[in-house]
């Protein structure tokens, strides 16, 4: 039975010691690299995002579940060769700040709605989505009812 508690015991120190390391390095990597775009608050929460390029539509790219914007980092410059072309860091990824709301499709959709509001990006939208932000895609276009 010792045995048993000195595992869990080592194992909650693990834990605990990864838990504490990760929130120093995520925090000193912060003030180590800054954002390549722009930051911009929305309801008290900082939102990332990047715009190249000239012209409409203004093609939005979204990521899969745990991407950023940086996974387009070469997507974005070619596009914006012939396009404007936004990029962002959904609620809690890249240099966007966690959001205390669920996560869930409709709330995602908002925020990216109140982020193109707030950063004066104005209509028509061409919308890429990867993964489940297809998805997103897909019910941004479908809901223009809460257009920006």
């Amino acid at each position: 039975m010792l045995w048993l508690v000195a595992s869990l015991g080592v194992l909650m120190g693990v834990f605990g010691f990864g838990a504490i390391y990760q929130t120093l390095a995520t925090s000193r990597d912060r003030r180590k690299f800054l954002p390549p775009g722009n930051i911009i608050e929305i309801d008290g929460n900082n939102w990332h995002y990047q715009i190249m390029g000239q012209g409409h539509p203004t093609v939005i790219v979204d990521s899969g579940t745990g991407g950023t914007h940086l996974d387009w980092q070469f997507v974005q410059p070619e596009v914006a060769k012939f396009a404007r072309i936004l990029t962002y860091d959904r609620a809690g990824y890249g240099w966007s700040d966690l959001s205390s709301e669920p996560r869930t499709s409709e709330q995602v959709i908002s925020e990216l709605r109140q982020l193109l509001r707030k950063a004066e990006i104005e209509p028509p939208y061409v919308l890429v989505g990867m993964s489940l932000s297809g998805l997103f895609s897909r019910l941004f276009a479908y809901n223009p009812s809460s257009a920006p």
